[in-house]
């Protein structure tokens, strides 16, 4: 179901209303997403289950700096907003009419919405966990990825980002990063079960240095621990509680899929599908909008089945490209496939 429908709802004039410190427009604004959000919850409930859709509400940041009344002091600055009750306006103020840092709320309900667990890296004093905004487009790239592949892909860029983070790099030896690093490497080389292998030695070195307590400390090797297993977990089935939103099937023609760039990560996936019963010799090139030859992906003879190739956004000469639209070309045989994508930084 999810293949033909994708709802994008934004309640944009909530902006306007905080930039503008209208209080009453923003609930008006708030009180009709909220009965957006309640048809597609209806719309899930008729048409489909929540093992295969995923919702998810959220903000892209706070205006207005909004707060309870008496905040802005060093002593009170967080006062809580104060709801007075039905039909009644809450006490609640505005302290600026621009953007601010506060933290925005994020509901998700669905397949894939325990992913969020694993980027929640980050701990406010007041809210308590929180992720990086861009942490959302991961989880969403996870759902609507068509193969086991993408799936890993998507695990293992999360992995990667957490134990990359500087305050945790410092304490693991380089050896561990290897293998994380090497399970994208034969990813992207078409090997998923040599992937799966490297996480599980990522996980078996790990438990030494958590048994020897040599640099890393107990808890962070844990979390770290239980991160890789559950992505193993998911991905081999024995995880039940995250279900995939999509199955994919090797079909009888050839397929090219669109190819969507992450603009906060040099790394995009190309994948493509050759019909069950075949091999063929593969061309995969990247051309920018003028024509010119950018980067040879592939050239070489692919099996049946499903392929991800992964482009780390440099040119044949290593060198970044810059932002802008490129074409992909799939040749197989006599068969000629492309798509546009736009790489943004």
């Amino acid at each position: 179901m999810l293949e033909e429908n994708r709802f994008f709802v934004e309640g944009g004039a909530v902006d306007w209303a905080s930039h503008e410190n209208l209080i009453g427009r923003l609930i008006e604004e708030e009180t009709d997403f909220n009965n957006a959000v309640g048809a597609a919850v209806d719309w899930v409930k008729k048409h489909s289950t929540w093992d295969e859709t995923l919702i998810i509400v959220t903000g892209d940041h706070e205006t207005g700096y909004l707060h309870g009344p008496g905040s802005g002091s060093e002593s009170n600055l967080f006062n809580p907003i104060i709801n007075n009750g039905r039909r009644r306006l809450p006490g609640i103020e505005f302290y600026s009419t621009s953007h601010s840092n506060s933290l925005v709320p994020v509901f998700a309900k669905g397949g894939f919405s325990e992913l969020f667990g694993n980027y929640a890296t980050g701990t406010d004093p007041v809210r308590g966990a929180y992720i990086d905004n861009t942490d959302v487009f991961k989880v969403c790239l996870a759902a609507l990825q068509e193969t086991t592949n993408n799936q890993l892909l998507a695990a293992i860029y999360g992995l990667i980002d957490i134990i990359t983070d500087e305050t945790l790099r410092k304490d693991l030896k380089k050896s561990l990063i290897n293998k994380v690093e090497n399970a994208l490497f034969q990813l992207s080389q078409g090997h998923f079960h040599a992937a799966i292998n490297q996480l599980e030695n990522f996980i078996k070195q790990i438990k030494a240095e958590q048994v020897r307590k040599n640099g890393i400390s107990f808890n962070q090797a844990s979390q770290l621990i239980e991160k890789a297993q559950n992505i193993i977990d998911m991905l081999t089935g024995n995880e039940k509680r995250v279900v995939s939103l999509r199955k994919a099937v090797v079909t009888e023609s050839y397929s090219l899929f669109q190819n969507i760039p992450n603009p906060f990560n040099s790394y995009t996936t190309i994948e493509f599908i050759i019909p069950s019963g075949k091999s063929e010799q593969i061309t995969l090139d990247i051309f920018d909008i003028r024509g010119v030859l950018v980067k040879t992906l592939a050239d070489r003879v692919y099996g049946p089945g499903i392929h991800l190739v992964v482009w780390d956004g440099t040119n044949k000469a290593g060198i970044r490209v810059s932002s802008g639209i490129y074409l992909y070309i799939l040749q197989a045989g006599e068969f000629t496939k492309y798509n546009k994508m736009i790489l943004m930084k």
